[in-house]
């Protein structure tokens, strides 16, 4: 494996969760500038369930990119991923506000969203299985975490830039669409790195045979969207939901929550390769288990300390949740890989994968902001953590790896 053929694995998977994570970032900043006339609990539910409707693009953008990595090859899936990526983040910069156009603005926002879900469908799982089936199987664990690292690396980038730009209100108000345009430049630059990788040949297969083949490997699809959902719910927690939950249950302002994002994504991304390595010579599987167990013990414990919490606290809570998801999440696409054959490899986990993130991951947010709502216990949003990390650790259990090759 070149140099090349690892930044050319990467790039893309960090512009997708740097998207990602720039809408969940910003959402308790736009929300005003969409939703004006919501109280500000509401504005924000009504913002972050924004990043739940991806649920009825993403699994069928997974699915399409997983036939095109699949039927021609994994560089050419992820060239068009890229290209959409990158043009549908420049228009959701230059979207116009509630104030311009009134109630179509939140329409048109969504729309942004459901096409940006559809284009970062094959990035994370393609980018992996890339890098994964051109190294050698005893690196592969290892490789799974720094692939991690470009997630955190785009998360970084969007929780930096968003700290900078958000210090100000009046600066704010009138910048809030450059990092949706730097995100566009990042993908302009991806695309020179991918073209220096040869193309792939092609597969004679058709996309009915791949629709059999998701069907055929359901007793891995359900293991994985368990397991994706869980990694996801806890990226989610940790990089989104605290950003807008701390200012209502604590002192601590929206700004000071997304400095402190920043802090804590740094940390995230020097325990990726630790864990990487902890995955290789202990056991992926066994490291997955006992953080998932953890998890499923300290959640709703650690939210009953965010009520009236100061800063010292936060960072304490938001650290244990950090170090359980990147724990968690280090070796996952190494586990992901081998539970489907090569042929069909491509498709079977971008969809689960995408399944579990939709149904969920993304929905996290929403659903733990509505239990708070509803119940006005600030440990409200652990329950949905804890449901999660019950059903990850009955997956890894229950789904033994598949004998397969390491090269389609």
């Amino acid at each position: 494996m070149t140099r090349r053929h690892f930044f050319g694995s990467i790039i893309g998977n960090v512009l997708e969760h740097y998207d990602n994570a720039l809408f969940g970032l910003l959402a308790p900043f736009i929300a005003p500038l969409f939703f004006p006339n919501s109280s500000q609990l509401a504005a924000l539910i009504l913002t972050y369930g924004m990043l739940a409707i991806g649920i009825f693009s993403k699994p069928f953008g997974a699915f399409i990119f997983g036939f095109i990595g699949d039927r021609y090859g994994r560089k050419r899936a992820l060239a068009i991923s890229l290209i959409g990526m990158a043009v549908v983040t420049t228009c959701i910069g230059c979207l116009p506000t509630y104030a311009t156009i009134g109630p179509m603005a939140p329409i048109l926002l969504a729309l942004g969203r459901l096409a940006q879900a559809f284009f970062s469908a094959g990035e994370t799982t393609g980018g992996a299985l890339y890098l994964l089936e051109a190294s050698e199987e005893g690196k592969k664990s290892f490789l799974s975490s720094l692939y991690d690292c470009s997630s955190i690396l785009g998360i970084f980038l969007a929780s930096l830039i968003v700290t900078l730009f958000c210090f100000g209100r009046e600066i704010f108000v009138h910048f809030w669409r450059v990092p949706f345009f730097f995100g566009s430049l990042c993908g302009v630059i991806g695309m020179f790195i991918r073209n220096w990788e040869e193309d792939e040949e092609a597969m004679p297969t058709s996309i009915r045979s791949h629709f059999r083949a998701v069907w055929q490997h359901r007793k891995s699809v359900v293991p994985i969207v368990m397991v994706s959902g869980f990694s996801y719910a806890v990226y989610t927690f940790s990089v989104t939901l605290m950003n807008g939950f701390l200012p209502l249950v604590s002192g601590i302002s929206n700004q000071e929550a997304s400095a402190l994002n920043t802090f804590l994504l740094l940390i995230d991304f020097l325990l990726l390769p630790f864990f990487g390595f902890v995955a290789a010579k202990w056991g992926k599987e066994k490291l997955m288990r006992t953080s998932s167990s953890i998890a499923l013990i300290v959640c709703i414990p650690l939210f009953m300390q965010l009520s009236g919490a100061s800063i010292v606290t936060a960072l304490i809570v938001r650290l244990f949740f950090v170090t359980i998801g990147v724990a968690f999440a280090a070796a996952y696409h190494h586990w992901s890989q081998e539970q489907v054959p090569p042929s069909v490899r491509f498709t079977v986990v971008a969809t689960a994968t995408a399944l579990g993130a939709q149904i969920i991951g993304k929905p996290s947010v929403v659903i733990s902001l509505w239990l708070y709502q509803k119940t006005g216990w600030v440990a409200a949003p652990g329950i949905y953590l804890t449901v999660t990390a019950a059903l990850a650790l009955k997956a890894i259990g229950f789904k033994k790896t598949v004998s397969v090759q390491t090269n389609p």
